[in-house]
């Protein structure tokens, strides 16, 4: 048995070697593409102005041969001039551009070392997992973006392994409360047969990510969330009625068999100037979709939400502010016994709430479709 586990890290320890060695060549394939392409379209502007310039000495050429006379020294001069200016300019420009892949390869190589995130087991004291960034830089940010994304799926077997799923076909749900010092986890986790006409509410669910995770509880969440759009990558912006500001970057990759939809909340924006000292929200999504085998051949779900509500510093977490933040009054509740009541109060206002998304999407759905 021992042997088996020792198998098993060092499988997960090569696998994770050859995960990293794959997105590091995929990156240098890019960065090697990148300056393949900016190295065409400068020769090919070369070309273009070389033509111009011919152009030009070979009107001059026919004028001088025309006045049957030879070119004046300031002719020459003048020409030369002209040339040189052009060299010089082509020179700065490539030099510019250089300099610009440079700055961009330094800024993501350390973007990168800041941002690598655990690509087994979750653990929320890992700042690392906690504070995602993103650079103002257009390029580095859309960079960015993409890698958290893909980050975040490479994770999702692991992830779901990790909190004890069991096999695809059964179902399940569990939920965990973990009380620190400066903050409070929830996770949320439930694998379930999916019910008839779920191909629009997945559809929907990246649009209209916070309203349907009811991220503000049973709050009116704003119609349009989405602050940037990048092709499928949705990045979500709003402010709780409890005052915390989300940022959430949310995104789906399709599959011949279903397809897995991920979320990430962003707490390093340089675009961004968060209000310090209030409380902020880190919050972590996997949602899979997946074909039975035959003979069932029906569809199933199964989720995984993490959220962590964390205080300022020097601000201690306590079970009676969170109970007020879910509408649970403990004061009245015995000290041994809160944490229980806590829960099982949590629990019943999730399970309200995911009924409520499903009242949501319906509404979201029968506005589109009379749009």
């Amino acid at each position: 048995m021992t042997d088996d586990v020792l198998d098993m890290n060092k499988l997960e320890r090569c696998d994770r070697i050859l995960r990293q060695r794959e997105y590091d060549r995929h990156m240098k394939r890019l960065y090697r593409q990148k300056e393949k392409t900016e190295r065409v379209d400068l020769l090919y502007e070369i070309d273009e102005l070389s033509r111009v310039i011919e152009s030009m000495l070979e009107r001059r050429r026919m004028r001088e041969a025309a006045k049957d006379t030879c070119l004046s020294w300031k002719d020459i001069f003048m020409s030369l001039r002209e040339e040189s200016s052009l060299s010089s300019a082509q020179h700065a420009a490539l030099k510019k551009q250089v300099h610009q892949c440079q700055a961009l390869a330094q800024r993501m190589k350390t973007w990168v070392l800041l941002n690598d995130m655990p690509r087994v087991a979750l653990n929320g004291r890992v700042p690392t997992w906690r504070d995602v960034s993103l650079m103002a830089h257009p390029t580095s940010r859309q960079l960015g973006k993409e890698w958290i994304a893909k980050q975040l799926f490479h994770q999702t077997g692991a992830v779901f392994h990790a909190y004890g799923f069991p096999t695809k076909h059964a179902n399940y749900f569990f939920f965990d409360l973990v009380v620190e010092d400066e903050s409070v986890d929830y996770i949320w986790g439930y694998q379930y047969e999916l019910r008839d006409g779920w191909e629009p509410f997945m559809t929907s669910l990246c649009p209209h990510l916070c309203s349907l995770l009811m991220l503000d509880l049973a709050n009116a969440v704003p119609r349009n969330t989405v602050k940037e759009l990048d092709g499928t990558l949705y990045l979500h912006q709003m402010t709780t009625v409890a005052g915390e500001f989300i940022n959430l970057l949310a995104t789906s990759f399709e599959r011949d068999d279903g397809s897995i939809l991920v979320a990430q909340t962003i707490t390093d924006d340089e675009t961004i100037e968060v209000e310090t000292g209030a409380n902020v929200r880190h919050f972590s999504f996997w949602g899979e979709i997946y074909a039975q085998p035959h003979p069932q051949g029906l569809w199933k779900r199964r989720t995984l939400m993490r959220q962590r509500r964390t205080r300022p510093l020097g601000h201690q977490a306590s079970l009676e502010d969170e109970g007020r933040y879910w509408g649970c009054d403990l004061t009245s509740v015995p000290p041994s016994q809160r944490e229980a009541v806590f829960r099982e109060h949590v629990v019943q206002t999730w399970l309200a709430l995911d009924r409520e998304s499903f009242t949501r999407f319906q509404r979201i759905d029968t506005e589109a479709k009379q749009t």
